[in-house]
């Protein structure tokens, strides 16, 4: 007996979402001749498509089209020679200075993922984060960066999406406050995100890394909370991963 190791219905989903990409704006008439598929079918990949924020539909139109949502689905695709040229040779320059340990975060799925990271190569590394590591993206410096920068419509689809996904109840509770879309707006207007993390006893300061109307993720640097105050680490090192970000935006720009 032969055994199917696909699954048909996200292989279709897979080619609406294609068909999409290329002819933006089609009708399920349209999509249905393009890919082969029936229209009932084609309905509802696209409602399912739809509630997830991924495609909009407009009240007053049959077609439909994709989201600002749908880059997300590219998010976790960071290119290891971009890193290694553009985000590495910063991060290792800034902890030869400084000392502390930096990362660069890069968002995958509902969380922040470690791409790159200086924590084996400072001394003052309390615990190591590895590449490939996961952190949130509610409550850490990178995630709440990364949520800032983002345009609205993106953000307010990655808060549906954390709302529906995160078991965290505090993370959870953090989500479902009035007050937490202010608290972007605010990281948004000052350019950086602070956390502290009282049981670890690390304090974070991280920016978004941007690129024309991308937001590519995050670096942070990361220090013992009895070294410096809020005050003092903001001063110090807030204009050196502004400036390194600038930099990494110019460059890639011009790739």
């Amino acid at each position: 007996m032969l055994v199917k190791s696909t699954v048909q219905s996200f292989d279709r989903g897979l080619d609406v979402l294609s068909c999409l990409n290329v002819n933006n704006g089609s009708s399920i008439s349209e999509i249905s001749k393009m890919t082969r598929i029936n229209r009932g079918t084609v309905y509802r990949l696209l409602e399912t498509l739809r509630r997830r924020g991924l495609i909009r539909k407009d009240s007053d139109d049959s077609r439909y089209w994709l989201d600002a949502a749908v880059q997300q689905l590219s998010d976790g695709y960071v290119e290891e020679a971009w890193i290694d040229n553009l985000i590495v040779p910063r991060l290792a320059a800034l902890t030869e200075t400084q000392r502390w340990p930096l990362s660069f975060c890069a968002p995958s799925g509902t969380t922040m993922l470690v791409r790159a990271t200086m924590d084996f190569q400072s001394p003052l590394t309390l615990r190591r984060f590895p590449v490939g590591y996961r952190v949130s993206m509610v409550s850490s410096s990178v995630g709440l960066a990364y949520l800032s920068a983002c345009a609205t419509r993106q953000r307010d689809a990655m808060i549906e999406v954390l709302l529906r996904t995160v078991t965290d109840k505090g993370e959870l509770a953090t989500l479902k406050k009035s007050s937490f879309e202010q608290q972007l707006n605010d990281i948004s207007n000052k350019g950086f995100a602070f956390v502290a993390k009282q049981a670890l006893k690390i304090s974070g300061i991280a920016v978004p890394i941007t690129a024309g109307k991308a937001v590519l993720g995050a670096i942070a640097i990361r220090f013992f909370s009895s070294a410096l105050s809020q005050k003092q680490a903001v001063i110090r090192y807030v204009p050196l991963l502004q400036q390194a970000a600038a930099e990494i935006k110019l460059e890639f720009e011009s790739l």
